[in-house]
């Protein structure tokens, strides 16, 4: 489980680095802010998973990201 909740991290987390990437080479301004709300979204979503990874290894011992 502790495995594949880091590659789940390692994954979520290029696709936040692509849609800033997206939100800063947008030509339109709807669709770079549409791409940066979902970046900060997902960031969201990567601070929990990262506490909850956090929370894990401490309960089993284990080094976390």
């Amino acid at each position: 489980m502790m495995a594949d909740l880091v590659h789940t991290l390692v994954s979520l987390k290029g696709m936040e680095a692509t849609l800033e990437e997206l939100s800063l080479k947008a030509e339109r301004e709807e669709a770079s802010r549409a791409f940066h709300q979902a970046s900060l979204r997902l960031r969201t979503v990567i601070a929990d998973l990262e506490e909850r990874n956090k929370i894990i290894a401490q309960r089993d011992g284990h080094l976390h990201m």
